[in-house]
């Protein structure tokens, strides 16, 4: 998990950080920032060259924890490294499960280039028909996880991505392959909705017309430049320079790794832990303080009337809070629910029914929805429709500010 951890900090560091000064080099080359004074090209120098001494460390560190964790009965594998059993399986797998999903693509002059999603890991492959070398690319197939687990006692498995290089002579079958790699790109995704409209204007902006202007700068985000392309080989490959060119990078922007470029399938591996291997691997699991064992069987609305409670998550359980809110949203005492929301986690779904359940019932609730929590966007915004549906009035946060403070005013 922490090497995951690492990764997905320096996938946001690229998007966000890496993302600015690119575009801060276009408009502001000369600008130096007020700490290092440097331009926006000097800072991606130190950036650039102090990324790949990382990728080095990531790799050890990644295969060492491999050969720890087979200690515990849980072994990552590369194809080649199968017994006959094991790969047998594999083939009977990659035959009937993965090869009628996929869909390769040739890049040539009749065939352009495809649009690649952010993160999202692909196959590369260098083929040569009639002596021309050209470039396929294969998708990894939503519908199949990267996980492929091997059959025994043991949590033994491979990653799909690694059993489609093996087999990717089966994918092109009329080509011959000089060379493979699973790679990713990372995008840039510095793009604020504040910048696609005018702020400042006369009567500012109504709830619908800054929702679509989000809606925009969320779909155009999955369109910028990409600023790194990640590759999961051996050595130089032969297929870089195609990429490259055609992803407009410059070289200093490429990093290479044996270890995977997307680590996001650990989360799920504990899933098929037993009970032996989760006491040894796993933190122990932690259950908050709840409001029955913190203050008995009271009131929560009664309780904070009487005295100030101070909570600290998360030792003492959310669900303190959420009791609170239910018991406002049913009470006839109660004339209105004010309430700011950040990020809208798992565990924000009861709340967003309780002032859905609260507005529903009469009540004047207002919720100030910070729609432009990075990343996050979206899933902020699916809750909008039902809150408004339900009489609750929104507010999507203030122009140039980000609203990061949880407050809720009963």
């Amino acid at each position: 998990k922490f090497v995951e951890i690492f990764t997905s900090n320096l996938d946001e560091f690229y998007m966000v950080r890496v993302g600015s000064l690119l575009d801060m080099e276009e408009v502001e080359p000369e600008t130096k920032e007020n700490k290092g004074l440097m331009t926006p090209r000097e800072q991606l120098e130190k950036i650039f060259a102090t990324t790949a001494k990382l990728y080095p460390k990531r790799e050890e560190l990644f295969f060492k924890l491999n050969e720890l964790l087979k200690d515990y009965g849980i072994c990552h594998y590369q194809v080649d490294d199968l017994e006959d059993e094991q790969e047998e399986f594999v083939e009977a797998y990659f035959t009937e499960q993965v090869l009628p999903l996929l869909s390769p693509q040739i890049i040539d002059s009749h065939h352009p280039f495809p649009h690649l999603d952010n993160k999202r890991v692909y196959v590369a492959a260098l083929l040569k028909y009639n002596r021309v070398p050209t470039l396929g690319i294969i998708s990894l197939p939503d519908k199949l996880g990267r996980v492929i687990r091997l059959p025994g006692k043991k949590l033994e498995y491979v990653l799909l991505e690694d059993v489609i290089a093996h087999y990717v002579e089966r994918v092109f079958s009329t080509y011959a392959i000089i060379d493979r790699a699973a790679f990713t790109i990372t995008r840039n995704a510095d793009i604020d909705v504040d910048d696609l409209v005018d702020v400042d204007r006369e009567g500012g902006l109504d709830l619908d017309e800054y929702l679509e202007n989000m809606k925009r700068a969320i779909k155009m985000r999955r369109n910028l430049a990409p600023l790194r392309l990640e590759l999961q080989t051996s050595g130089d490959s032969l297929i870089t320079p195609y990429l490259t060119k055609r992803l407009n990078i410059s070289p200093e922007q490429v990093f290479v790794t044996t270890a995977p470029v997307v680590l996001n399938y650990v989360y799920g591996l504990e899933d098929s832990f037993n009970e032996e291997q989760k006491k040894a691997l796993c933190y122990k699991p932690f259950t908050p303080v709840t409001a029955e064992e913190k203050f008995g069987d009271v009131s929560m609305m009664e309780l904070v009337n009487k005295q100030e409670i101070l909570l600290k998550y998360p030792y003492d359980d959310f669900g303190i809070l959420l009791k609170l809110v239910k018991e406002a949203a049913n009470s006839d005492d109660v004339t209105s629910i004010k309430l700011t929301v950040y990020r809208i986690g798992r565990g924000h779904v009861k709340l967003m029914n309780y002032l859905i359940m609260a507005a529903e019932s009469g009540k004047d609730v207002t919720v100030l929805l910070e729609i432009k929590a990075r990343f996050d966007e979206e899933n902020n915004m699916a809750w909008v429709e039902s809150l408004r549906q339900a009489g609750c009035k929104i507010l999507y946060g203030f122009e140039r500010y980000k609203v990061h403070a949880k407050v809720c005013l009963i």
